[in-house]
């Protein structure tokens, strides 16, 4: 039976806290630390309760509501979505003997018995077992995938832009070096890699695995070679901050509040159980994640980035979590909407570029962090024209902007 949670609010006669953060124990032994609102947990905080079990996520109106981990005294744990108290949304049930539901949710039960303990969605193996043996599997495809390729490796060689990156692991290169290898041939990488791909053993991706395959490999026998990504250290810093946060919180997603990592301004994804480079890449170009049927992995994977930091590492639920963030290549000239010219690492219009606007008139000139700063050009659709200095969108000479003085 799935060990079952209610609603839980601080004891009766317990003084409760006023808005804001603290921390209070309650007279039956239980504790809560976190956010409050009128008298209530409400936001982020975590919960512990007397018989040792705990609760920590999102709270509202003080019951368990939006993401969140519960982890029971008997040593199963929930990780999903929550809604006034009870299993709402998509999450992930573990129990202690290594049994595993993974899928939807709905009032506290799951959404599709056939997906219940002893069906094709069960995994069997648990903890550092589970780890061992889903890395040994993984290099065992890794191997014979690899194989597939070998002729054409030496032609490729110039895929492994991490080569000499010394602050990237041996994962976080591979993880760079496959998915160049996509990108720099994307036919040839549907035919030796995607095409051979069947998901780890034990570990079944259970949804739409095998059709958003298809698709991939169609989508990449269609697709002409792309930039080829670069490692950058600065980004890496970014992503590893994260990286690290998240496995030693067990937190899936992109939510980077209360992590005291910087705010999300890099386009990222997330992979988890995998310590391998080229599983990585394979499951986020699939991306058969129930959640993800725009397929963003796979968009922001074979986008128009150039530049990217890995980080590899463990994650208390998941075995390991990768995380990658992905900016812009300063030395290529990019077309983004009605703007062509370079960008910084971010994708703010920077250095010299073109910008053309709806109402006819145009740009061309130097750009800094996406505004309009140095030596500019600026034409109006009635065939005036300004030529001179500009600093912070504004002409120097007279202050404006677009409008003709």
């Amino acid at each position: 039976m799935l060990t079952s949670v209610c609603l839980i609010l601080p004891v009766a006669g317990a003084a409760q806290s006023a808005d804001g953060k603290s921390r209070q124990t309650f007279a039956d032994g239980s504790s809560y630390e976190g956010e409050w609102r009128n008298g209530k947990p409400h936001g982020e905080g975590v919960y512990r309760f007397a018989d040792g079990s705990s609760y920590e996520g999102e709270w509202r109106n003080g019951a368990f509501d939006g993401r969140g981990t519960y982890r029971y005294a008997d040593g199963s744990m929930y990780v999903g979505g929550w809604k006034n108290g009870k299993k709402q949304g998509y999450g992930v049930y573990s129990w202690a003997d290594g049994r595993r539901y993974e899928g939807r949710w709905t009032n506290d039960s799951p959404a599709d018995a056939k997906t219940l303990p002893g069906n094709r969605n069960v995994i069997v193996l648990s903890g550092a077992e589970a780890v061992r043996q889903g890395a040994k599997a993984g290099r065992e495809i890794r191997d014979e995938l690899d194989r597939r390729f070998e002729e054409f490796r030496e032609a490729y060689s110039e895929a492994n832009t991490a080569a000499d990156a010394d602050y990237l692991t041996r994962t976080e290169k591979d993880v760079l070096y496959y998915l160049n290898l996509a990108r720099a041939n994307p036919p040839l990488f549907a035919d030796t890699y995607v095409s051979g791909y069947a998901g780890v053993p034990g570990v079944v991706k259970p949804y739409a695995f095998d059709e958003r395959k298809q698709s991939l490999i169609k989508e990449l026998k269609q697709l002409k070679a792309l930039d080829l990504i670069y490692p950058s250290k600065e980004i890496h810093e970014y992503a590893e901050c994260f990286a690290r946060r998240s496995g030693e919180r067990g937190t899936v997603g992109h939510e980077r509040r209360g992590t005291s990592c910087p705010s999300d301004i890099y386009a990222e994804c997330c992979d988890y159980g995998n310590n391998d480079g080229l599983l990585t890449v394979l499951d986020l170009l699939i991306d058969a994640g129930e959640h993800n049927a725009a397929l963003g992995h796979r968009k922001l994977c074979l986008g128009e980035y150039g530049m990217a930091g890995v980080s590899v590492k463990p994650h208390v639920d998941a075995g390991y979590v990768c995380v990658i963030n992905l900016g812009y290549n300063p030395d290529v000239v990019y077309t983004i909407g009605s703007y062509r010219g370079r960008v910084n690492i971010r994708g703010e219009y920077h250095g010299y570029g073109t910008y053309s606007y709806s109402n006819g008139d145009s740009y061309s000139g130097e750009w800094s962090k996406g505004k309009r700063n140095g030596k500019g050009v600026y034409r109006w659709a009635n065939g005036a024209v300004y030529e001179g200095e500009w600093k912070e969108d504004r002409r120097s000479d007279t202050g404006l902007g677009n409008r003709q003085p």
